[in-house]
């Protein structure tokens, strides 16, 4: 066989083991409208990301489970039947449909979807939290109280990276407290007091991240505290201006991004890695995710256009993209466009394992494989 024939064949081979490897990186598209998906009602659609639900999740061995809501009863609404329902939908990583089943809302924002291990579903809608097993048999439930003096209840449930428990915490409330509750059967593993002037940001297996609010002699400086859940502090870190926000990574480093168009790396007390957008048009969101060994991140950019200051003409949301990091060196491991860019709807989850990114936006659930 002549040289040349041997080179083209070489090179055959390598496109097919390329191509391979190309389509095994393929992301799933799943329509959410087959499954009853409705847009939000006009009243309620105004986009934002930083609203407290929690629509998507993906579980240790890989499932992605996705929420949305619909109006389905009318008339007089009471505590026991609202007039929405939740709809939880459970899907492979290939987007093959394994099962659905509803829960009665009160609200079209106030829910949050977790799986924990086992495949089973931590849920809650409004002032109530539910336990759920992988084929939606309840398992527990747990009222939650109203927050006073304010129509949001705005609790928040922070999975530890094991999945065997989660943090509890309402941060409008006047004077409060943070739970750790068992995953299993939403006992309290322990709870303690809590600033209503500081803000949790994130927990991980020991540790608690938390805010303090800023002086009004240097409003724009950050401080924040990581602490043992419900014990003594370990360190504290301080910066000027943005980021506004903090995620936690592993029990001690931290990832600053939010509020601003960069994001920061900062382990020991100093910076590791830094990466920067373009600050006139480009901001990065509160919402981080993390895998359950730290090793990656995934964050969301949303690129902003037009508006008018002289006008007081808001900026308008131009796009959203997710990118993928490796946690230690800040390196690009998939960057991955929102199709299409939101207009109501918007969540993404990183699996425990760090091996897919699951993203929803109006309608439709993109899955996406992550390289190892």
């Amino acid at each position: 066989m002549s040289r040349y024939l041997v080179a083209v064949l070489r090179c055959s081979i390598c496109a097919v083991v390329l191509s391979i490897q190309m389509f095994s990186q393929v992301s799933r598209r799943v329509d959410l409208r087959e499954w009853g998906y409705r847009p939000p009602e006009s009243a309620t659609s105004h986009f934002q990301v930083q609203l407290p639900s929690q629509i998507v999740s993906i579980g240790k061995d890989g499932g992605v489970v996705v929420g949305f809501v619909t109006r389905d009863r009318t008339g007089l609404a009471t505590r026991d039947l609202p007039p929405l329902s939740l709809h939880v939908i459970r899907f492979a990583t290939n987007g093959k449909f394994l099962s659905q089943g509803t829960i009665p809302t009160p609200s079209w924002h106030e829910n949050a979807i977790f799986v924990g291990n086992g495949d089973t579903l931590l849920i809650r809608t409004g002032t109530r939290l539910y336990l759920f097993s992988s084929n939606m048999e309840r398992l527990a439930d747990k009222d939650l109280s109203a927050t006073p003096n304010s129509v949001l209840t705005d609790w928040r449930i922070y999975p530890l990276p094991s999945r065997n428990s989660f943090l509890l915490y309402n941060y409008l409330r006047a004077s409060t407290s943070i739970a750790l509750l068992n995953w299993r059967d939403l006992r309290s593993i322990k709870e303690c007091p809590y600033s209503p002037y500081d803000r949790v940001l994130a927990v991980s297996n020991k540790n608690i991240l938390s805010i303090h609010p800023s002086l009004a002699k240097n409003p724009l400086r950050r401080t924040v505290e990581l602490s043992e859940i419900c014990g003594p502090s370990n360190s504290s870190y301080s910066w000027e201006g943005d980021p506004t926000n903090a995620a936690l990574i592993d029990d001690g480093g931290l990832i600053l991004a939010g509020g601003g168009s960069s994001i920061i790396s900062v382990v020991d007390n100093k910076v590791r890695w830094t990466e920067m957008f373009d600050k006139k048009f480009e901001i990065v969101s509160n919402h981080i995710e993390v895998s359950a060994d730290g090793r990656l991140l995934a964050a969301a950019i949303k690129k902003l256009g037009g508006g008018n200051r002289l006008l007081d003409i808001s900026r308008s949301l131009r796009s959203i993209k997710i990118i993928v990091y490796q946690a230690d060196t800040g390196k690009r491991t998939v960057e991955v466009s929102v199709t299409p860019t939101p207009s109501s709807v918007f969540d993404f989850a990183l699996s425990p394992e760090g091996d897919s990114l699951a993203v929803v936006s109006d309608g439709y659930v993109e899955i996406v494989p992550l390289k190892q």
